[in-house]
Parts: structure tokens; C-alpha cells; sequence
């Protein structure tokens, strides 16, 4: 396994702090707009990233 800086791609950036640009976006109590649904997302992806590391997968 390579780590960070050991390969030939760009740094996309971590989804926290991606999730939060978007989540400062968010108007109060607004749970419909763009920025909440993309937060929803974020939150799903990391549920699934969970999940994926309780049950021991590697790849």
C-alpha cells in the first residue's frame, strides 16, 4: 500500500473539510437547499466508510 505524495495524482482534500464550505452555506433550519443535500451525501459516504471498516474490508 503507498501513502500520501507516493503516487502521480492531485490532492483532492479531505470531506471534512469539504463538507464543511458546504455546510456553512446552509441557511438556518433550510434542510432542502443544494449545500444540505450535499452535506446529506458527505454524511452517507462516511456511513458507508464505516460500515466498510467494521466489517474488515480491504479493498
Amino acid at each position: 500500500m503507498q501513502s500520501y505524495g507516493s503516487g502521480d495524482y492531485e490532492s483532492a482534500g479531505c470531506w471534512a473539510h469539504c463538507r464543511r464550505y458546504f455546510f456553512d452555506c446552509i441557511p438556518e433550519g433550510d434542510t432542502t437547499c443544494p449545500s444540505a443535500q450535499i452535506v446529506a451525501l458527505i454524511g452517507k459516504a462516511a456511513d458507508f466508510e464505516q460500515s466498510a471498516k467494521e466489517a474488515k474490508y480491504t479493498r
